[in-house]
């Protein structure tokens, strides 16, 4: 049996826009003549977007209001996407289709605003089925608040389904609402945990695995002794 549903983060998980959001940061620096390295966004990865403006303008020294830093960043990405198109991760659009097309429902699970995780899903073929944002929910990831919610939205349980993540945090909140929590680390490292599966990319997984992902097998395609490191 396949799961009923897929619960995906947006943001280095289906689609690669962390590239955007690092462009995005280092340009509105040089726009007010300060200085922000990119590893510097290292830091933000998985964090709600409130948190990351606070800090960036402790960082850089930016007089701007947290909603303003977002709104340019949120104005950047969203141009790049329309302009460049999404970058989809490896695997990730091809399993999602797959998935769909046995009947599978999608959600896209994110700590990204609504206007710029609707613009994303517009693009997924066929759409999603559910879209929770960050600015939809009262207590953003690692609180199990979004993936509960898309659960409930899907009319499904949270153990009959499969949700992906490339972030501790996006990942705390898959383990806390009970889903079956499939880790793809990217810029930042991920610990193991005994109820998580962890690969190196989406090209890793396919019908059959997502058959045992929801019978509630761990998948992992890391040496026992080593952490899941990002890139």
């Amino acid at each position: 049996m396949l799961p009923e549903a897929l619960l995906w983060d947006m943001d280095g998980t289906l689609i690669d826009s962390e590239v955007y959001w690092v462009a995005a940061q280092v340009e509105l620096a040089q726009s007010h003549g300060a200085q922000f390295d990119a590893r510097q966004s290292l830091e933000f990865v998985g964090k709600p977007l409130t948190h990351s403006a606070r800090i960036y303008c402790g960082l850089t020294g930016i007089e701007m209001s947290e909603e303003d830093v977002i709104a340019s960043w949120c104005t950047y990405v969203e141009t790049a996407i329309v302009e460049r198109g999404v970058p989809w991760r490896p695997g990730a659009l091809e399993l999602l289709t797959a998935a769909r097309a046995q009947g599978v429902r999608q959600a896209l699970v994110t700590s990204s605003f609504t206007h710029l995780a609707q613009l994303t899903a517009t693009q997924v073929p066929g759409g999603m089925d559910v879209v929770v944002a960050g600015d939809q929910v009262a207590r953003l990831k690692p609180d199990p608040e979004c993936y509960l919610s898309a659960c409930e939205q899907l009319g499904v349980s949270p153990g009959q389904t499969v949700g992906f993540e490339d972030s501790g945090s996006g990942v705390g909140a898959l383990l806390a609402a009970g889903v079956n929590a499939v880790s793809i680390p990217y810029m930042v490292p991920i610990e193991p945990h005994p109820r998580l599966s962890r690969v190196r990319s989406l090209t890793e997984l396919d019908l059959d695995a997502l058959r045992r992902l929801v019978r509630g097998e761990v998948i992992d395609h890391f040496p026992a002794d080593q952490s899941a490191g990002g890139h």
